[in-house]
């Protein structure tokens, strides 16, 4: 036996060095794994056309595993390639928890299709490993005769109760014949329930228009909703309900004091947690948050959620708030118009969560707020336009993958919006990106200052090797204007590439999101060039046995003292602006008596020293006034005044209606059915009319007002209108 007091010192010294080797290296395979131990895979809570995978594994530490995907209908012979699923390394965040694993989404598959998924797992270390599964994408619902149909009467409600349905037997409640308004519905805890074509009108300072908490299988389709807070799901949450074709309308203006998280601004348009939810083609104005999941402990299971093709406009926070997304959220093909951030993650719980396809312009603080710490956000393929910092992130962020988008910054406005600014008045300005962030193949400019872009500390072109910088705003679109200054809200612009503009051809191929591309490779953007505009918004699909259009929109006059002119600070709508015509036009009066104590708010001619004419229009929206269209007003002429109404055309006609309203000792409300109408055209300088015009299309109206076509002669010989309400389809700008 040796005896090891005995050695000599140089040997002790030798053998405690081997003996520490062999007992790092040991530690090192207990503490850390390197080669992959696949686990379950599982497909969770499928969409109409998109699907999640998620792979559980343990191991792979130095995070080189790769799955690339492949999918095909069930009993197709050819395979396409999917995007590869993203390494997601097991981490938490505030008092949520991930696992570790690969996740990732296909995207726009057909619904109630089954498909197979191979997936192939490659890991150098060890591991590596292929298997497919299969799984069904969800049908969309439709509602058929095996339904149990609640027929509610035209009228002014409180309260909507509802009971539930079956997915063979759902419940549907409905007005076909016309108008049916509540102050609420109430849909918690309730399945397989249809809400189609309802109006809510609930401004109370807590105002609810639809509550879903506790609902499964549920749909709230082409109702109208101008409410404090829309649509809402809050604990225990929504699960796979289906939100669509609505337009929300909210009380937030567009003004600095308005603006950001402490701003003066109140309601969410749809707000929901829960899982397996599909917001889509909707239209949401005026908003703190036009669409937004729930935030820290109101959180529940925020996977699978599908925010696409809507229209946002005027967010007095965020467009969209994707906070507190676990994975596979995706957030695509959304407009975005007049926010003060465009989307929002903050932060994402490991992703992937998906940020793809979208156009957004004037914003006045970010495009992208990733803070908190969010982790797993895949931001691609989406267009900028706004002051301060193109493309923006804040900080910090990690595991972050920028590709494809097109970002334009400038001039910051010179006002810190919302308390918080636009940022510099850089190209990019990514803050802080942590150590797995990845960036490239994005296109960066400016207008109108000097040109700076940066990555963390970098400058960009050291960070993005196939980046494009020095991106020019009028070679790159047409007829767009920089955003600057943000206020008064600026028009829907179209942001397609105009010919030969430098994002043409020069995006990554991305598998099964841009490989529809229609040139020699994809272009840099939200848009392919040559390929028509998403529909963003309600589509037109009324039910056939609807004859009877909503009411597009009211104008009531503010209650605030009187002035001439009339201006847009007396327009109580936030969704309309005002316009005058003609040479009387600066002495177009709103008015109001204190005696009779019911005397309105109106509008009158009497002072105007030639023709006049006054219009409105939606912000948002066009009206088809085909059909059943109606116009109402509330009104009273005197002497040998007729009012009649004028219509402005999408390509610039000018129109005005032979029929009239004409002299009445007191106020009174007519009707006016636009089929039955005959049309002159209009000089809108003169407002004088024209000649006949046999079937003008009215399907696509910019502007609907009214005028006598005479100048005034107070009191005795005038118009006066109190209000107006607007009956036609909204046609999206």
């Amino acid at each position: 036996m040796v005896n090891l007091y005995s050695l000599p010192l140089n040997y002790m010294k030798h053998l405690k060095f081997i003996l520490l080797t062999v007992l790092l290296c040991l530690s090192m395979q207990i503490f850390s794994q390197n080669y992959t131990i696949p686990g379950v895979i599982t497909t969770p809570y499928p969409t109409f056309i998109n699907l999640a995978v998620e792979w559980i594994i343990q191991g792979d530490d130095n995070l080189n595993g790769v799955v690339t995907v492949w999918f095909r209908e069930t009993g197709e012979k050819s395979w396409h390639q999917g995007m590869s699923l993203f390494r997601v390394p097991a981490g938490h965040n505030l008092q949520f928890n991930w696992e570790n694993k690969h996740s990732g989404s296909i995207f726009d598959l057909k619904p109630d299709t089954e498909y197979e998924i191979r997936l192939s797992l490659a890991d150098p270390d060890g591991g590596s490993t292929e298997r497919t599964v299969k799984a069904r994408t969800r049908a969309v619902p439709e509602i058929r005769s095996n339904a149990d149909f609640f027929e509610i009467q035209p009228g002014v409600y409180d309260t909507l109760w509802t009971l539930d349905g079956t997915m063979d037997r759902p419940k549907v409640y409905q007005c076909t014949k016309g108008e049916a308004r509540f102050t609420y519905i109430d849909l918690k805890n309730r399945k397989w329930v249809f809400i189609r074509g309802l109006h809510v009108y609930n401004l109370n300072p807590e105002g609810i228009g639809v509550k879903l908490n506790g609902a499964e299988n549920c749909v709230v389709t082409g109702c109208y909703i101008n409410a404090i807070y829309g649509i809402v799901a809050y604990k225990p949450g929504a699960v796979n309900c289906y939100i669509c074709d609505n337009i929300l309308t909210g009380i937030c203006e567009w003004t600095n004091k308005a603006m950001g998280a402490h701003g003066d601004n109140i309601g969410e348009g749809i707000e929901m947690t829960g899982p397996g939810n599909i917001i889509c083609y909707n239209s949401v104005t005026g908003f703190r948050d036009c669409i937004s999941t729930m935030e820290d402990q109101h959180v529940i299971n925020q996977t699978c959620i599908d925010i696409y093709n809507n229209d946002i406009y005027r967010g007095a926070d965020d467009a969209i708030e994707a906070d507190f997304c676990f994975s596979n959220c995706r957030i695509f093909r959304n407009r975005i118009t007049n926010c003060f951030v465009g989307l929002s993650s903050q932060p994402g719980l490991g992703g992937p969560n998906y940020f793809f396809r979208n156009s957004m312009y004037n914003l006045t603080h970010g495009a992208f707020k990733l803070k908190r710490y969010s982790q797993g956000d895949v931001v691609m393929h989406n267009t900028v336009i706004k002051v301060g910092a193109g493309l923006g992130g804040n900080d910090s962020m990690d595991y972050v993958w920028f590709r494809n988008n097109l970002a334009i910054g400038g001039p910051d406005g010179g006002v810190k919006w919302g308390g918080y600014g636009a940022g510099n008045q850089y190209a990019a300005e990514i803050i802080k990106p942590k150590t797995h962030c990845s960036f490239d193949y994005d296109a960066v400019g400016v207008f109108g200052v000097p040109y700076i872009a940066k990555i963390g500390n970098l400058k960009f072109s050291e960070v993005e090797k196939h980046g494009i910088e020095h991106l020019e705003l009028g070679k790159t679109f047409r007829d767009v204007k920089f955003p600057n200054p943000p206020i008064p809200e600026r028009e829907i612009p179209d942001l397609r590439p105009i010919p030969g503009a430098r994002t043409i051809d020069a995006a990554l191929l991305i598998p099964n999101v841009n490989d529809q591309f229609t040139g020699k490779a994809p272009d840099i953007g939200a848009y392919e060039f040559g390929q028509a505009l998403p529909h963003y918004g309600p589509r037109d699909e009324e039910p056939s046995d609807q004859y009877h259009p909503p009411l597009l929109f009211r104008e009531d006059w503010k209650e605030i003292p009187a002035a001439t002119p009339v201006t847009q600070y007396h327009v109580s709508n936030k969704d309309l602006l005002l316009s005058l015509y003609g040479p009387g036009a600066d002495s177009i009066r709103k008015r109001h008596h204190t005696q009779p104590a019911d005397d309105p708010y109106y509008l009158w001619s009497g002072l105007c020293s030639g023709n006049w004419a006054v219009t409105l229009k939606s912000k948002t929206s066009f009206a088809d006034l085909r059909e059943y269209a109606k116009i109402i007003w509330r009104s009273k002429q005197a002497g040998l005044h007729r009012l009649h109404i004028i219509l402005k055309l999408a390509d610039g006609t000018w129109l005005v209606s032979d029929q009239y309203d004409s002299q009445s000792i007191d106020w009174r409300i007519h009707e006016f059915n636009l089929a039955d109408i005959n049309w002159y055209s209009l000089d809108i300088q003169t407002i004088t009319e024209g000649l006949p015009v046999t079937n003008p299309d009215i399907s696509k109206v910019d502007e609907i007002g009214f005028s006598d076509l005479m100048r005034g002669g107070e009191s005795n010989a005038c118009s006066r209108l109190d209000w107006i309400e607007v009956y036609g389809k909204p046609v999206i700008r």
